[in-house]
């Protein structure tokens, strides 16, 4: 019984871990999106840049930083299945 709860605490530090992580990955790519959006901005007031330039690669920052997003929410999700599935066998043999 004592490893199951062991178990449930170490998944705990690990949900927490997980949830900073991607906190700060989620600041860094806004803060990228924001730069890339802001200067394209630049370019197209000073007359560097077209419309469409702009318009694509702000469009390609934040596809990519929503693809990001989507994958890590995906591998949490099985890594959260995949823990509860052990935790259940755990439990299944102890009773």
């Amino acid at each position: 019984m004592q490893s199951v709860i062991q178990e449930g605490v170490r998944q705990a530090r690990q949900s927490a871990d997980q949830a900073y992580w991607s906190f700060v990955v989620a600041s860094i790519m806004t803060t990228a999106s924001t730069i890339i959006g802001l200067g394209g901005a630049g370019l197209l007031l000073v007359g560097n840049a077209s419309e469409g330039t702009v318009t694509t690669a702000v469009g390609l920052a934040s596809g990519v930083y929503s693809y990001q997003l989507s994958k890590e929410a995906t591998d949490r999700q099985k890594a959260a299945n995949d823990r509860l599935d052990r935790m259940l066998q755990q439990l299944e043999t102890v009773l």
